[in-house]
């Protein structure tokens, strides 16, 4: 089950801070100079990332507020970089439950412009290789199928104003995009012929073979000029490729860039030839091969030919000077290099100039990139799998610059020379249990003075609700089991209002405990508040059928499933469930429930494969929450690699609810603590919260290193809901944390919780 991670679509949304010094006390091994950002710490040693804090929307020092499931960004600098910012698209791989984002950041990690894209159900990767073209112009891929999708293309206002796709109805791969000076654009294609191998050993009569082509499309998106794999390459030296493959597809060429040359001709990788080639750009024809079973060259000072690799680019100024990313499967150990060769396409020598091996990442065998940048610097970036790495260098090999992103792996990253400005603010709403947090940026304009918040419970919102110098704001006292619309404008320094943002919309969603958390539960809504989705090579639909919901997988093509699913639920620690629904099918057939996290790492249910018939019958399974995890999760049914129709009809998820008398049992969950109001704040904040027992209630502040600074508030206080102003006029910008503790007067019990607050002045 845990192989369908990737089709879920969730923001993981994480609800409380709730450690303190002893947590934060994690050795560093990370070479000085250390920057450290967003409360993030790293341990070398082990080679992971601690989180100091909860999860929370944030606003960042440099004033630009992120989501919870932005990516945590970690830079060091030890010298002087090459001018420029980093480009990187956040997810290309992921299991992390972060978001997919478009981010161009600074130097010291801060974002100078992000975007989040959802991702597509029927791919398990989000968007790639966002960078700056030659023209002046952003692109980026966003996946749209398994393999395939579709390239953007951006202004210096971040608006999109074209898009691309391959012709002849084959696959737009992502690894590579160029616009040329003509206004065309390079792209590579790919396309699934069924093809007779049986002349190789161990190859099969009905093989499923990926072509490759390469096609430049004039502005209008028509073909141009193509190059076809299939007609200038032999399938038996695709040394690299498993062609007696029975059942999958042989990726036997994998183009995985494309660069042009000084004299206007094409530099291509050829992964899996372990070959870079460069051919004529009018008929196609191979002009030279380096590497491979048709290598044409003698190799000076090196021992170790290229091997998988990535990413192949001619030296800026220098005609005959290429860097290749060299992945090095086939070398002996396996390591990754970012190499440069100086070419004699006279004498046919391959002389080896420069070598630069990373000791963070002694082998990455897929994906990466080597940058030569105009001081003279290379930028390379080594992702493979998370979290995304990359680092700078000088011409001796003196490390500059290092950045690594917890959670995501980037594709390819890029250091570019690039300036731009929003024209209207970009708003991202997230719902947590105690409020709204609407995020919004109006990207490098220094002219916003402040914005303005519309909402309404229809569509198109034109009733101001409130308005922010902060580009933050929640909002904890909107109308429960609504839909929420949020639009934002800004209002620049001589009162001149900007167009409206994206508009978002928000379901307000408070369960109570023992209240069925599943919005329309007997689909009398249709498929609303539902979500269909598949993975792996399947036909399967989903949809609501005289009023009960019906999920059909029809034909499975070796591995894959169909799901349907509702989120976000919450799920609180220790505390135990019911999750119920009513099933039943065409024939026998196996499904497996599931309530889970949202990046489905965890199945906290629990109940694993259950049979369903054709008798209508009601299905029952109690569970309790006991890994630690996030508080969000999601409900759903899934059919994997069997075929046949399954009807669902009335879902129930609810807590159980039961007394409490033990200290050490559960504690009730109407004792609540919200989130302070504003967040963040400048010297004054509300801190709300809520008591099912008359309780002696005491708080106070810590400030980040878990050191006491104040003691907020202490009294008794009655049953229901309550809130405690705190002014601290000398309180130092800054993250704090405030912490409750409610003591029962009646029942000897504690309730703790702990709030993340932010002081902005």
């Amino acid at each position: 089950m845990q192989q369908w991670i990737s089709v879920i679509i969730i923001v993981s949304l994480l609800l409380s801070a709730n450690i303190f010094a002893s947590d934060l006390q994690i050795s560093n091994c990370f070479k000085e100079p250390l920057q450290f950002q967003n409360n993030i710490y790293f341990d070398r040693s082990v080679n992971r990332w601690f989180q100091s804090a909860g999860r929370n929307p944030r606003i960042l020092s440099n004033g630009v507020a992120v989501p919870s499931d932005f990516p945590e960004i970690h830079t060091c600098q030890y010298g002087q970089t090459a001018p420029g910012r980093i480009f990187f698209s956040s997810t290309f791989f992921d299991g992390s439950g972060r978001g997919n984002y478009l981010v161009i950041c600074e130097n010291d990690g801060t974002p100078y412009f992000y975007r989040r894209y959802d991702r597509s159900p029927d791919s398990d990767k989000g968007t790639a290789d966002f960078r700056v073209q030659e023209n002046g112009l952003l692109t980026f891929h966003q996946y749209l199928k398994v393999e395939s999708g579709i390239f953007y293309i951006m202004d210096q206002t971040f608006t999109h104003i074209d898009t691309f796709i391959c012709g002849d109805q084959y696959w737009t791969d992502n690894h590579e995009f160029l616009i040329l000076p003509n206004g065309h654009a390079l792209l590579i294609a790919e396309e699934i012929k069924t093809e007779d191998l049986s002349n190789i050993p161990g190859g099969h009569s009905n093989a499923r073979v990926i072509h490759n082509y390469i096609q430049e499309l004039d502005s209008d998106g028509r073909l141009y000029w193509e190059w076809s794999s299939a007609d200038r390459l032999d399938i038996e030296d695709a040394v690299e490729a498993n062609l007696a493959t029975g059942w999958g597809l042989i990726d036997y060429v994998h183009v995985n860039s494309i660069a042009k040359d000084y004299d206007g001709h094409y530099i291509i990788s050829l992964r899996y030839y372990n070959e870079v080639a460069k051919i004529n750009s009018s008929t196609g024809n191979f002009i030279w091969r380096l590497g491979g079973e048709n290598n044409q060259f003698t190799f000076i000072n090196e021992n170790t030919q290229i091997s998988s690799q990535h990413h192949a680019r001619p030296v800026p100024g220098k005609p005959n000077h290429y860097t290749i990313y060299d992945n090095g499967d086939s070398h002996t150990p396996p390591f990754t290099r970012a190499v440069e060769y100086k070419i004699d396409p006279v004498a046919m020598t391959a002389e080896k100039v420069w070598e630069y091996r990373y000791d963070k990442v002694n082998y990455a065998f897929m994906m990466g990139s080597v940058q030569r940048l105009s001081n003279g610097n290379t930028y390379i970036d080594w992702s493979t799998r998370p979290p995304m790495r990359a680092c700078e260098v000088d011409s001796n090999n003196n490390l500059l610059f290092e950045i690594e992103v917890d959670g995501v792996s980037g594709y390819r990253s890029y250091r570019c020379e690039w300036e731009g400005k929003a024209l209207k603010p970009e708003l991202i709403a997230e719902n947590h249990r105690d409020a709204v947090f609407l995020i919004f940026n109006q990207f490098n304009d220094p002219d916003v003075d402040y914005f303005n918040i519309y909402h309404d419970t229809s569509p198109h919102p034109t009733t101001l609700l409130d308005t922010s110098r902060l580009t933050m704001k929640n909002f904890d006292q909107l109308e429960n089991k609504k839909n929420h619309y949020f639009r934002v404008t800004s209002v620049d320094q001589s009162g001149k209002e900007s167009g409206f943002s994206n508009e978002e919309a928000v379901f307000v969603k408070n369960i109570a405990p023992g209240e069925n958390q599943i919005i329309n539960p007997d689909f009398t809504e249709g498929d609303t508040f539902w979500t269909f989705g598949t993975y792996g090579d399947i036909s399967a639909s989903g949809a609501v059928v005289d009023g009960v919901y019906r999920l059909r997988v029809t034909d499975v093509m070796g591995y894959g499933g169909a799901n349907v699913f509702q989120s976000p639920v919450e799920l609180l620690e220790n505390a135990t469930y019911i999750f119920e629904f009513a099933a039943w099918s065409d024939q026998k057939l196996q499904i497996q429930p599931y309530v889970m996290s949202g990046n489905a790492s965890t199945d906290y249910s629990r109940i694993g494969s259950v049979q369903v018939t054709e008798e209508n019958k009601v299905y029952s399974f109690e569970f309790t929450k006991s890994r630690a995890s996030t508080t969000t999760a999601l409900a759903g049914f899934l059919i994997e690699t069997n075929t046949g129709t399954l009807y669902i009809d009335y879902v129930s998820l609810k807590q159980v609810v039961t007394s409490v008398s033990d200290k050490h049992k559960d504690i009730p969950v109407s004792f609540q603590l919200g989130n302070n109001y504003p967040n963040p704040f400048n010297s004054i904040t509300t801190l709300p919260f809520t008591l099912s027992e008359t309780s002696e209630v005491v708080i106070t502040l810590y400030d980040i290193q878990g050191k006491q600074i104040s003691s907020i508030h202490k009294g008794v206080y009655d049953p229901g809901e309550h809130r405690v102003i705190f002014q601290d006029e000398l309180l130092s910008s800054g993250v704090y944390f405030f912490r409750m503790e409610a003591r029962s007067a009646q029942r000897e019990m504690v309730y703790q919780r702990v709030r993340k607050i932010i002081c902005l002045k």
